[in-house]
């Protein structure tokens, strides 16, 4: 049950006991409520009541953090959930962005982190002038690594809600910097067709790159997707690739396999019997 104790001229304090933990420290749960001005004793007395019964039920369904910081929960979300439902290169890149989160909100309650504390985490990385990897042109956070930065925020406070530590997230608020315009580079219609050409007279011991950078251009699959591929995921009679494996590379782990199931139909139009590539 809630108890109430007056702390000031116009404001109480709330406090919810929360059992004990498998130390045996006693937890309980804190709040302040002040009353707004010209509110008669009697509508005190009556909204008193109401916070009170309101924050022990916040409390005992966990929607209440009380001192849990962003940092602490954040590991408990790489240790309970990252490890167990994402891929190793995600969690090392996901690593690899916990310094500059730490740095400006990981001493944050968790409950009093605002969009306004986000805002100024998305102004600090815009504004950082080093030269490093994953930076743009000019020595800066290109735009989409810090907006990889607020993701892994955002998914860390979907977890926390998900577990009804909160009722909602700052990072719904926040003004994210336009995307980098930066021309690509790619090959024309007329370079890929002489790439196609080109690879007619390659000699037998070049097949095996031969199928590889065909592939690439016909079926577009990603690095990790062609990589994973073994010659028992194509099927010759049926025209089609089943990638079951994606090739992926952490520092951590080196080069490991993730299995998937995605099928592809590339070979229509490809002018020529791949069954020759085999190696």
């Amino acid at each position: 049950m809630a108890t109430i104790r007056k702390r000031g001229k116009n404001s109480w304090q709330i406090r919810v006991s929360c059992g004990y933990s498998t130390s045996g420290a006693h937890m309980e749960q804190t709040m302040t409520w002040k009353a707004a001005d010209g509110m008669t004793e009697r509508q005190i007395e009556k909204e008193l009541d109401c916070q009170a019964v309101m924050f022990e039920e916040n409390c005992m369904k966990g929607q209440v953090t009380s001192a849990v910081k962003f940092e602490n929960f954040s590991r408990r979300w790489f240790c309970e959930y990252a490890e167990l439902k994402l891929k190793p290169k995600t969690i090392e890149d996901y690593h690899w962005l916990e310094k500059r989160i730490y740095k400006s909100i990981g001493h944050l309650r968790l409950d009093r982190i605002t969009p306004r504390h986000i805002q100024k985490l998305i102004l600090d990385m815009s504004a950082e002038n080093e030269c490093a990897a994953r930076y743009n042109r000019n020595g800066k956070l290109s735009a989409k690594t810090i907006k990889l930065h607020i993701l892994l925020i955002s998914t860390i406070f979907d977890y926390a809600i998900k577990m009804q530590l909160l009722q909602n997230k700052p990072c719904r608020a926040v003004t994210l910097p336009k995307p980098d315009t930066q021309k690509r580079s790619i090959y024309s219609l007329e370079e890929a067709q002489q790439m196609l050409f080109l690879f007619q007279n390659e000699p037998e011991d070049n097949y095996k790159y031969v199928a590889f950078y065909t592939l690439v251009l016909y079926t577009k699959f990603r690095l990790g997707e062609i990589l994973g591929l073994e010659w028992s995921d194509i099927d010759l009679k049926s025209n089609l690739i089943v990638v079951n494996c994606i090739s992926l590379y952490s520092k951590s782990q080196g080069g490991i396999a993730v299995c998937c199931n995605s099928q592809f139909p590339p070979f229509f139009g490809f002018g020529f019997n791949l069954e020759r590539f085999k190696c």
